[in-house]
């Protein structure tokens, strides 16, 4: 046998190994494999090295020699290898030495990790190891004398001979004996185990059972799920016992000849009825019947449904299990004729039914279905991950029948087709089984009634529509399975649901739900399918996959007119205002009952009690209606002036801000800026209607007219959400009353009197908006209230502001909107306007435009004007740059570059440009401001014919070869910039700097767009301008929360952000990591993240500093020798301040600091730190010379000088 395996290894070119503890071996070395193809091809390369004497030094005794076949040609002639028999004769064809009369002495396999196949009877297997016990059928050299089994090798015989060996064999741990030497190692094996027994291949984890490690091998190394299909059905199973125990039980059942004496249950053995008897005696039944109990005749309702359901005597359960088993039929036979494909559902993912890959997009589960399981025969193991019976989910855009190739657009219209055509046996009176979809990335559309949908999850709710399998009684909606049944059904419960949590108890289970959400859970928490960010905000999670992921982005459009909306309530709250409102509950109660007339065994629905909705929400319908289907101008009153309902521009009078309005063509959003729970205010001068342009003398004609004629959804029951004002006359006059007013505030104040919302409760007065009366309420309280900066107190609120105001205030608020000239009460304001100019307007000094400060109104037209002309030119300066180049804007804060399209940030320039490029190309620019934009021309090339541009200069050159032009009339429309991490230069002078900031404060000398009126300065922005101008305020500036008085209003900032803030306002742009100090966050992105930090040398020396400021000081001190600090006492001067006060300790400090060893004092802390070194023996000062050390450095300066003069002289 050894000459004949000899000779078959040096005639095929084949792979010999070995297998020990689910491992394969190489037959020449001790390497361990468990893929096959490597195992292969390190064989290969280690038969070159070794001879096939060395494979039989690793055995024991004669044993066969296990080969590898894949693959195998002759060494000689080249011939593949085909069958087992023909690797013998083929052999002997060639003349070796080979003794036919012996065994091959190898043992041949096809080694393939996804498919374990028998090479002579073909039969496969789950793993290698039972195709390796299997070949014990095949080559049977050893035979057991008592049973008759064969083996292939001595030592397997020797193995299976101990089963049939009996006797005493006790175990050496525990002293117990067992009958049988297996049962004894089996024991051993289990109960006195060293360690768990099976050992993963991959990662050398162990574990207590062989199925535990399986299962450990597809979980974490994605090995293939052993499944062990029954020969009878087509049912599979993990392990196989519970296929053996399936078929036992289902296919050749046992006769229940053991019955129970004392209740109705009936058994196959005699085991298990000992077993069942334990419930009646507490004891087995020998037991029993020698201590004679009593047995329990009486047993509980569970246990004898049990008992029933095990007989088969409940026949509504087999009416559920057979219609299940039914409609699982027609559900596979409907995949397996046709190429429509299963998935599944979750959580915002699709999923295989087939691998249970995760899948974010349709078209990759599709091509994944298509090149892995679209030829697979569709078992029951679909229906394995779905709750109760719910239907599957299939595919069926490319519908086809697969028996003759014809296309189908519906599932029923195939399902006819396999009936008719092909004969196939369906079960007409069971459900289906199959819930059609035709998935796409961009359009879900229901294949049933072709209605659209903006979303999966949508589409699937629909389809409770078409498939009714269960009726809600109470309100006649239908669901798809069951698991959504139930949900809903929850829904009308009313009762008592305690918290559980805490001990508020809610009305239903899904306030309860709500209530344990946002109160115990802290919010719903969304999570992103694509990345591991969670939101608590279902919008925030859209927005994020829109802009982080390119995800398309979601639109709702209208069915009446189609319009398009971000969010579906938007959409539901422009039917309400523009469209009729849908159907009532009756209609939806009459369709209910029409579709349900066929049916006498339900009940009719119960009259549902539908929660009102808040009268706010209901009047805000009413007066958009008003606004969108009338000419009614609507807008706001701030402080003495007429404000934009749409933007917070201000007008001295009416008639400019109706002209304003026009540029706002959308009045319905007024809405958004206008106070929570106040009505809009509009103006009804020539009131007419929209729609059919005929005149109104009021509102309330206007609502009639809309209801009857144009049938607008009005709620007659409730107000109509405006106040009404007539005032393009010279006098102003009230709508109601006719009451004629000289000034809007006077006017305003007298609605009060129609629109009496909101009562006050001390003293009955009525006002028309919440805030209006939070402003009276003031006058009720009576706590003292003290002023902090001269300690008078007051009694009521409005006393002590206004002694605030008129005593410890110097500025001037109130500026005419004619003359300029300003005044500091409004009352003296008013008196002026009324003198000079007529009382034409109402103005305050901080909502002052631009424009309405000019005198003329000729100016203020051409200052408009000009303000127009100049947003012209920067929407079209910008424009220009950005469609004719690859220059793009960004914007910088707190140390880190921002995308100006997105909310991105990073900390170099180079991916800011990469992340522009790649997801900002093609958007369209919409200014917010009109301040010069932040523009990087590192990388700059010429869209139009693709030359490479140096700067901003030589493109507006450029640009004129295509006909374009950069106007730069108002000013330049960009502040141009070169982006780089190492160094910083300024595209107009070449001036560079360390850090962008400085760079970016350096551009203000460049671009002087805004000048400062008190120092002269220019500045590039209005903010910075602004900014800048609070350095200049002086004063009393009081810190509201402890009083102090500081001298300037950044002062005051500092002085808050550092007492009472105390936050940390410096934040690390990479690790969210915050700060208390600047230096701080550079010293961290030093040392932590190794990111280059500027520094700032001193030009007039060597020294190099950290920060500017510390350059700065530096400077001042020691280069130009500023001292601005004297001392009164000897006139001694310093630079800082801390210096002085470190040197008026001479003159008298107080010595505080006290030592707790000597009592001694001293002035200052740092004398006292040195005194201790005294007592602690601290010698830190050692001599470099002789090595004596001292605890103070002058002790040891002196030394040195006594005892080592001739090394000062030699320059030590």
């Amino acid at each position: 046998m050894k000459k004949n395996a000899t000779t078959i290894l040096e005639c095929w070119r084949i792979t010999p190994f070995r297998w020990k503890k689910n491992h394969f071996k190489c037959a020449f070395c001790e390497n361990i494999f468990t893929c096959c193809t490597e195992l292969r091809e390190h064989v290969k390369i280690c038969s070159t090295h070794h001879s096939v004497k060395d494979i039989y030094s690793k055995f024991k005794e004669m044993s066969l020699i296990n080969v590898d076949v894949t693959n195998a040609v002759c060494r000689l002639c080249a011939c593949p290898f085909y069958s087992v028999p023909q690797m013998r004769q083929h052999v002997i064809e060639h003349g070796l030495d080979f003794d036919s009369s012996h065994p091959d002495g190898v043992l041949p396999f096809s080694l393939d990790n996804n498919l374990w196949c028998c090479l002579i009877c073909r039969e496969k297997f789950n793993n290698f190891l039972k195709l390796y016990e299997h070949m014990n059928t095949h080559y049977q050299h050893y035979i057991c004398a008592t049973c008759g089994k064969g083996y292939m090798t001595a030592p397997r015989l020797r193995k299976h001979s101990e089963v049939h060996l009996k006797g005493s064999y006790p175990c050496d741990k525990c002293g117990r004996m067992f009958t049988m030497r297996a049962a004894r190692d089996y024991h051993k094996a289990n109960v006195h185990a060293k360690g768990p027994r099976y050992e993963c291949p991959h990662c050398d984890m162990r574990f207590s059972g062989y199925y535990d490690r399986m299962n450990h091998l597809n979980q974490a190394h994605r090995a293939k799920e052993v499944a062990y299909e029954c020969s009878h059905c087509e049912k599979t199973f993990k392990t196989s016992g519970q296929r053996s125990v399936h078929v036992r039980r289902e296919h050749f059942p046992q006769q229940r000849n053991y019955n129970c004496d004392y209740c109705e249950w009936h058994f196959k053995t005699n085991y298990e009825l000992k077993r069942h008897m334990v419930k009646h005696s507490g004891s087995s039944i020998a037991d029993t019947r020698d201590k004679g109990r009593k047995l329990k005749e009486h047993v509980s309702a569970r246990q004898m449904l049990r008992r029933r359901r095990a007989n088969n005597e409940l026949p509504e359960e087999s009416e559920r299990r057979i219609a299940k088993t039914m409609m699982q039929r027609n559900a596979i036979a409907l995949l397996e004729c046709s190429t429509a494909w299963a998935f599944r559902w979750f959580r915002c993912a699709y999923y295989c039914s087939y691998c249970d890959i995760k899948f974010l997009e349709p078209n990759d589960l599709r091509d994944h279905i298509r090149s892995n399981h679209l030829h697979q025969k569709p078992t029951k193991k679909l229906f394995a991950k779905l709750t109760e019976n719910n239907m599957l989910k299939v595919e069926i855009s490319d519908l086809k029948c697969r028996l003759c190739g014809l296309n189908f657009n519906t599932i029923d219209g195939f399902k006819e087709h396999l009936v008719l055509v092909h004969q196939k046996k369906l079960y007409p009176n069971y459900s289906d089984g199959v819930l059609p979809f035709k998935l796409s990335s961009n359009d879900f559309k229901c294949p049933k009634c072709h209605i659209r949908f903006a979303s999966f999850s949508k589409m699937n709710e629909h389809m409770n529509s078409h498939f009714r399998n269960y009726i809600c009684d109470t309100c006649g909606k239908g669901f798809v399975s069951k698991s959504r049944f139930r949900a809903h059904v929850q829904s009308h419960e009313v009762g008592s649901f305690p918290c559980g949590v805490c001990d508020e108890v809610l009305e239903t289970r899904t306030a309860r739900m709500c209530h344990r959400v946002k109160v115990h859970l802290k919010g719903v928490k969304y999570a992103c399918p694509r990345c591991p960010e969670v939101f608590t905000k279902y919008n925030a999670r859209l927005k994020h996959l829109v802009e982080k992921h390119g995800q398309q982005k979601i639109y709702y459009p209208c069915v009446h007119c189609g319009k398009l909306f971000e969010t579906n309530c938007n959409r539901s709250a422009h039917y309400r205002m523009s469209h009729k409102v849908g159907k009532k509950c009756s209609d939806l109660n009459n369709s209910w009952n029409d579709k349900r007339a066929d049916r006498p065994d339900t009940k009719p629905p119960t009259k549902l009690l539908w929660k009102q909705k808040r009268k706010f929400n209901d009047q805000r319908d009413n007066a958009a209606i008003i606004l969108e289907c009338s000419n009614a101008c609507p807008f706001r009153w701030r402080r003495g002036c007429y404000t934009c309902a749409f933007c917070p521009k201000n007008f001295a009078d009416f008639e400019s801000i109706k002209e304003h309005s026009i540029e706002h063509p959308n009045k319905v959003d007024a809405l958004k800026f206008a106070r929570t729970f106040d009505y809009v205010k509009v103006e009804v001068t020539n009131l007419q209607c929209n729609i059919c342009r005929e005149a109104m003398p009021n509102l309330d004609n206007l609502k009639d007219h809309l209801v009857v004629v144009h049938e607008k959804p009005v709620i007659k029951d409730l107000d109509l959400g405006v106040t009404p004002f007539l005032l393009m006359n010279k006098e102003l006059s009230c709508t109601h009353c006719g009451e004629r007013f000289l000034q809007f505030t006077k006017l305003n104040t007298h609605m009060n009197q129609h629109y009496p919302n909101n009562i006050c409760c001390h003293c009955g007065k009525a006002f028309s908006a919440a805030h209006r009366l939070k402003a009276h309420q003031v006058i009720h309280e009576t706590d003292n209230n003290k002023c902090t900066r001269c300690d008078k107190v007051f009694e009521t609120r409005v006393q002590f502001n206004r002694h605030v105001y008129l005593t410890h205030t110097s500025e001037f608020r109130y500026r005419c909107p004619y003359c300029n000239e300003v005044f500091k009460t409004y009352s003296e304001r008013l008196k002026h306007l009324k003198n000079s100019h007529g009382g034409k307007a109402e103005l305050k000094e901080e909502e002052i435009t631009d424009y309405t400060a000019i005198a003329s109104n000729d100016d203020i037209i051409n200052r408009r004007v000009e303000g127009n002309a100049r947003r012209a030119m920067f929407r079209k300066n910008i424009k220009n740059i950005l469609t004719s180049c690859t220059a793009y804007p960004f914007k910088y804060r707190k140390g880190a570059y921002l995308c100006f399209f997105c909310k991105s940030s990073f900390l170099e320039p180079q991916l800011l440009r990469e992340h522009s490029q790649r997801h900002h190309s093609d958007i369209a620019f919409k200014p917010r401001k009109y301040d010069p934009l932040k523009m990087d021309f590192s990388v700059t090339v010429c869209r139009l014919c693709g030359v490479n541009i140096k700067d901003y200069s030589e493109l507006k050159i450029h640009l004129r070869i295509h006909g374009k032009s950069i106007d730069c009339t108002y000013g330049e429309s960009i502040l141009p910039y070169k982006l780089s991490k190492d160094e910083y230069c300024c595209q107009v002078c070449g001036k560079r700097y360390e850090m962008f900031l400085s760079l970016h404060k350096h551009m203000n000398d460049h671009y002087e767009h805004y000048i400062c009126e008190t120092c002269g300065k220019g500045f590039a922005t209005i903010q910075r301008m602004l900014n800048h101008s609070r350095t200049h305020e002086k004063g009393s500036f009081p810190c509201k929360h402890c009083g102090e008085l500081l001298q300037s209003y950044a002062g005051l900032y500092a002085h808050i952000a550092k007492v009472h803030k105390a936050n940390k306002r410096y934040k690390c742009p990479i690790c969210d990591e915050k700060f208390s100090s600047y230096k701080y966050r550079m010293k961290h992105l030093n040392t932590i993240h190794n990111e280059k930090t500027a520094l700032f040398p001193c030009p007039s020396c060597p020294k190099v500093f950290d920060l500017c400021s510390r350059r700065t000081a530096h400077i001042r001190s020691q280069h130009l020798q500023e001292r601005n600090h004297a001392c009164t006492t000897c006139g001694m001067k310093f630079f800082s301040n801390y210096e002085l006060q470190e040197h008026s300790i001479k003159h008298g400090g107080a010595r505080i600091y006290q030592c707790d060893v000597c009592k001694k004092s001293y002035a200052r802390l740092k004398t006292l730190r040195e005194h201790m070194r005294i007592h602690n023996n601290d010698r830190r000062f050692v001599c470099p010379i002789c090595g004596q050390s001292f605890i103070q450095k002058c002790s040891l300066k002196q030394h040195v000088r006594v005892h080592h003069p001739m090394q000062i002289k030699d320059g030590f």
